[in-house]
């Protein structure tokens, strides 16, 4: 069994024992759900992986209060999952309702909003919103950089770089491309 396999199979032991003891209306069977959907995402089965983080979030929703940092992450990761399957707008909602959800339990500069940010001006740039996109983008960059080294600030910086080419700004976009390499 390879490294993904083998936890999956723990994890999913896990989720069948936490089930049996604790019923799925108990937030540590939402927990299990949520780490075998991101084994799952790991070894790029995003399509298995779905209906768990659909399931981890729904519970999430029903067994967090509505401000818990956790179920923002609950939501984020299900927005993600949704973005790589190519199911746009859902994504887009959630990433709009957990954002706001993240800011105000984990702050705004903290490096989870920036991902999300991150993630949804990328769905943005997909679908032809480059100065929707540009705007997250150049927030998420703001938030890195205060943050200090940051090893994502490289890629926020060609994800503005496209978000810039979309729209035209060349001379710009070459500027946040070299700056990713340095």
């Amino acid at each position: 069994l390879g490294v993904y396999d083998l936890a999956e199979k723990h994890l999913q032991r896990s989720l069948e024992l936490r089930r049996k003891a604790l019923s799925d209306e108990h937030i540590d069977v939402a927990t299990s759900l949520k780490e075998v959907g991101t084994v799952m995402i790991a070894a790029g089965r995003y399509e298995e992986a779905e209906p768990l983080m659909r399931e981890a979030a729904d519970s999430a929703r029903r067994l967090l209060p509505s401000d818990s940092k956790e179920l923002g992450e609950y939501l984020n990761n299900l927005a993600s999952v949704l973005q790589v399957r190519g199911n746009l707008a859902a994504a887009e909602s959630i990433y709009v309702e957990c954002i706001p959800l993240l800011e105000r339990t984990l702050g705004e500069t903290a490096p989870e909003v920036a991902q999300a940010m991150n993630n949804l001006a990328l769905l943005k740039n997909t679908r032809g919103d480059h100065v929707g996109a540009e705007a997250l983008l150049r927030k998420s960059i703001e938030i890195r950089k205060d943050a200090g080294k940051d090893p994502s600030l490289g890629i926020a910086n060609v994800n503005l770089g496209l978000a810039l080419v979309g729209q035209g700004k060349y001379q710009e976009a070459e500027a946040k491309y070299r700056e990713a390499l340095a």
